[in-house]
């Protein structure tokens, strides 16, 4: 397994367990997939995206979708994530102009047009409706999220385990399922509700 879209790296994550033997290749493969699901878990429960991804002429199905989950409404295409750039927004063909057709909310991770969108949906074989041609998310990792992302891999990992006082005050180990109360406390600074 590689990493795809991680937020830290394996490096990172066996300096940080400091166990006997954690830095042998053998585990390596174990830390990818931890650290995979770290980075996707982040994603989701944060509602965005912390690595930087382009699209090329993204297209809305007849639902309001996109393949990399932009949504088109009324007079806005939301995004899962900040903006980082738009290079170019069609509508049947025809090109649409920033600040006369269209505004672009980088923070807020959204584009609202000057009006409604007149086609937003691809409706027949000949049409295109409104395509798409952008870059969204971070262009490099935040260091709190990467900090993050190394103390939820740990868990993942089982070779860094903590004591916790559960709700009856007893103690007992933490499980490497899920995201933990504490990590998602410190995500939820990020968490991202709709526009």
């Amino acid at each position: 397994m590689t990493l795809t879209n991680a937020y830290c790296t394996v490096t990172q994550l066996k300096q940080a367990i400091k166990r006997p033997n954690s830095d042998e290749v053998v585990y390596d493969s174990l830390f990818e997939d931890c650290i995979n699901r770290a980075s996707r878990d982040i994603d989701e429960h944060t509602n965005r995206i912390f690595y930087s991804k382009t699209i090329t002429a993204e297209l809305f199905d007849a639902f309001a979708w996109s393949d990399s989950e932009l949504y088109i409404s009324d007079n806005k295409i939301l995004f899962p994530s900040e903006i980082i750039s738009v290079s170019s927004i069609t509508n049947d063909g025809t090109a649409l102009t920033e600040g006369t057709d269209f505004y672009v909310y980088k923070k807020q991770g959204y584009i609202e047009a000057a009006g409604s969108w007149s086609s937003s949906r691809k409706s027949s074989a000949n049409s295109t409706g409104i395509a798409i041609t952008a870059t969204f998310g971070h262009a490099t990792t935040p260091t709190s999220i990467e900090m993050i992302c190394i103390e939820l891999a740990k868990v993942y990992s089982g070779l860094d385990t903590r004591m916790i006082t559960n709700a009856n005050g007893t103690f007992e180990f933490e499980m490497g399922n899920k995201i933990p109360d504490y990590i998602k406390k410190r995500l939820n600074r990020y968490k991202r509700y709709g526009v």
